[in-house]
């Protein structure tokens, strides 16, 4: 009977144990922020209440009434609420409302086992394009890329979307991106038509719009070049030609 017990009370610690362990990973974390409202009043009004109880503040954009307060004197970052200095400003007559912050953990993202990426493309240039499944070829890091293989297979590949490239004009009838090219979204704004094809010169110096086109929508499995970030989305044009001196000589006020 009381190895009976004996096993009971160690399943039940035990089970307090993992109770304990899951809650507190899942306890919150408070910061010295509050959002404070007020009843009425302005910034002016704001700075005083903050002024006269501790806090600095900071006016929160596009919002009427509404404050970022901090005080320095608290942590942080911290296991408890700090009910005095909520109360503190609750009891503040020209507040109508306060509310502590909760912070939020970071982690680092970190990087897939090279080992564990099953995606094959025959596309004679992807083995190449180690930014979206690095397996070291460029005298890289193994698995340190863009992460894309992951969304590849969470069905992520930009299918629904359209992207636009505002530069020196897309090849579009180039046969990695033609699939891919969204006409009715795309304007040559130096020659006010639908088509904004580059104006190659002899260096291919108008070439930068198609090579961004390229990476962001580029065809899969058509063996050509490469294959794009999101490869399933559609890409539109809208060409500049001389966009960077354009730019440079537009007038600022």
């Amino acid at each position: 009977m009381k190895g009976v017990c004996a096993s009971q009370w160690k399943a039940a610690a035990g089970l307090l144990f993992c109770v304990v362990v899951f809650a507190s990973a899942e306890r919150p974390v408070f910061t010295n922020n509050f959002l404070v409202e007020l009843h009425k009043g302005g910034d002016e009004e704001a700075r005083q209440v903050a002024a006269e109880h501790g806090f600095g503040v900071r006016k929160l954009p596009f919002t009427e009434g509404l404050y970022h307060f901090y005080h320095n004197g608290l942590a942080k970052a911290r296991r408890k609420r700090s009910l005095h200095h909520k109360h503190l400003l609750e009891r503040d007559p020209r507040v109508k409302m306060a509310l502590q912050q909760e912070g939020f953990q970071r982690k680092k993202r970190g990087y897939r086992d090279i080992n564990e990426i099953d995606i094959n493309m025959n596309d004679p240039l992807f083995t190449k394009q180690w930014y979206l499944i690095n397996t070291g070829q460029a005298d890289g890091t193994p698995g340190l890329d863009l992460n894309v293989a992951e969304a590849w297979e969470l069905g992520y590949t930009g299918k629904g979307v359209t992207i636009g490239i505002m530069d020196d004009g897309i090849d579009y009838l180039h046969p990695d991106l033609a699939s891919n090219y969204n006409a009715e979204a795309s304007y040559d704004f130096s020659s006010n038509d639908p088509y904004p094809y580059p104006r190659y010169t002899d260096d291919w110096f108008n070439s930068h719009g198609t090579r961004c086109a390229g990476e962001v929508s580029a065809a899969a499995n058509n063996n050509i070049c490469g294959v794009g970030v999101a490869y399933n989305s559609k890409v539109a044009g809208a060409a500049e030609t001389g966009l960077a001196q354009w730019m440079e000589l537009w007038p600022v006020d």
